[in-house]
């Protein structure tokens, strides 16, 4: 399931609306609540699994890494 990251959190931009949000990892890989879910952060220029929203700025207790394809996950 996502378990919560305690010292991070992300400020997504949506349409000019900008709203700061928790993130959560699962399977390694991290997610930010959007909505009523959750949404993949990518290392991509502030890319998310939603095309809609990108996030500005991103505080975690580590550095993150990624994949491949740049998904975002804890080391």
């Amino acid at each position: 399931m996502f378990a919560l990251i305690e010292d991070g959190y992300a400020v997504l931009r949506k349409g000019g609306i900008y709203k700061p949000t928790k993130i959560y990892v699962r399977s390694q890989y991290l997610y930010a609540a959007h909505g009523g879910g959750y949404i993949r952060l990518s290392k991509h220029d502030g890319g998310t699994s939603c095309r809609d929203v990108l996030y500005e700025d991103l505080v975690l207790p580590f550095t993150p890494a990624a994949d491949q394809i740049g998904r975002l996950m804890k080391p």
